[in-house]
């Protein structure tokens, strides 16, 4: 009937909207089951994004990463901020800290940003530290074959770091790294309660893969939020 009538001729124009608010209903699900977590500032009136250095400290600290080798991965650099902020913090000789990044800005609009918004140019990082690489282009060109050339089984610990701001960019990375997640492993998301980016493309990657993740804590309302991976969840046949 819906094809017959072409009735997408007159609800095409709300699918964003109901779209949005089924995705914002999920959040609010979400933000409700986790309220009572011990690391969690819900419900705060204020963000302050220097708050996302307390809960990378909350990690670091509970899951004792100071002493263990651990490599870091991080999706969308930008000017460093995080990426020099872990490697700062941890010291030991065996870790290494990857920091994926086009460097020409969004490679799509996203929001009130454009196509090239949030450039940030490699020499502008001056990280200071050889166990840190930065790996240039679209995570769909270089994540595959960078991921092939690391021996992941070197690391006591994984911390993946997404601020990929994209739900394709997120989406992606998450199901290029999907073989090489072991049970512990954290994931950090930076704009986590933005419903059709980040929270979507979790959500999806969730149930496509059967992923089981148990919540680590979150600050500014979920805008910053991490995960430990705890496996597969298959069903039952």
């Amino acid at each position: 009937m819906f094809f017959l009538f072409h009735l997408e001729k007159i609800f095409g124009w709300c699918k964003y909207i109901f779209l949005w608010t089924a995705y914002m209903t999920d959040i609010s699900r979400f933000a409700r089951r986790y309220k009572g977590h011990s690391y969690n500032d819900f419900l705060n009136f204020k963000r302050n994004y220097n708050k996302r250095y307390l809960l990378y400290t909350h990690l670091i600290d509970a899951f004792e990463l100071k002493r263990k080798s651990v490599v870091y991965l991080e999706f969308g650099v930008s000017k460093g901020h995080s990426l020099r902020y872990w490697s700062s913090q941890l010291k030991h000789p065996g870790s290494c800290f990857y920091g994926f990044d086009t460097f020409q800005g969004l490679p799509e609009a996203w929001g009130m940003y454009k196509i090239g918004d949030m450039k940030a140019a490699e020499k502008e990082l001056e990280i200071d530290d050889q166990r840190v690489m930065l790996v240039k282009g679209l995570f769909q060109k270089s994540l595959p074959n960078t991921i092939l050339s690391i021996d992941f089984s070197g690391f006591e610990h994984k911390v993946i770091h997404l601020d990929a701001d994209l739900y394709s960019s997120t989406l992606f990375t998450l199901a290029t790294l999907f073989p090489i997640l072991k049970p512990g492993d954290i994931l950090i998301f930076d704009e986590f309660n933005v419903p059709l980016h980040e929270f979507k493309a979790f959500d999806d990657f969730c149930k496509a893969w059967y992923a089981d993740f148990e919540f680590a804590g979150a600050v500014n309302n979920y805008f910053q939020a991490a995960f430990v991976y705890r496996g597969q969840k298959l069903p039952t046949l």
